[in-house]
């Protein structure tokens, strides 16, 4: 067989070796560690919540990206035909899921803070805290995450 071809038949299947060792190292590995190391649960997928602003309850749907420790979420509030989007960024820890969201929609200043615990029956309980927009006061609220 030619050196040649085999120099780069070496040199592909080196690279490509590279390649899946740094997708295992960032994505796969963390993962793993992080169920064996505190047993806690993956949370990644679709989530429906509920809480309260000014005595009116409403409800989102969540879809929930976790990698490691990292989550990242698109949060949709639906009131009629109108929807909301929100983009949380957060981390997962000790079975506390804490961070912060705000509006998909520049225009929009709506942003706020999510406190949650992960409880026994498979659902997150906590509090959300924001500026409401029809008073402009701050917000805390009891929050709920539901599998959904």
């Amino acid at each position: 067989m030619d050196p040649l071809a085999i120099g780069i038949a070496a040199s592909l299947l080196g690279g490509l070796a590279v390649v899946f060792l740094q997708w295992f190292w960032r994505s796969a590995l963390p993962d793993i560690v992080l169920r064996f190391q505190k047993n806690e649960p993956r949370i990644g997928g679709k989530w429906k919540t509920q809480f309260e602003e000014e005595g009116q309850t409403y409800s989102e749907n969540v879809t929930l990206r976790q990698r490691g420790r990292n989550v990242t979420a698109d949060i949709v509030l639906r009131e009629g035909d109108d929807e909301t989007v929100y983009k949380f960024v957060g981390t997962f820890r000790n079975l506390i899921l804490s961070g912060t969201y705000q509006s998909a929609d520049e225009a929009d200043y709506e942003r706020g803070a999510i406190l949650l615990r992960y409880t026994s029956k498979g659902r997150f309980v906590g509090q959300n805290a924001f500026f409401s927009k029809t008073s402009e006061n701050l917000v805390s609220s009891r929050y709920e995450w539901t599998r959904g």
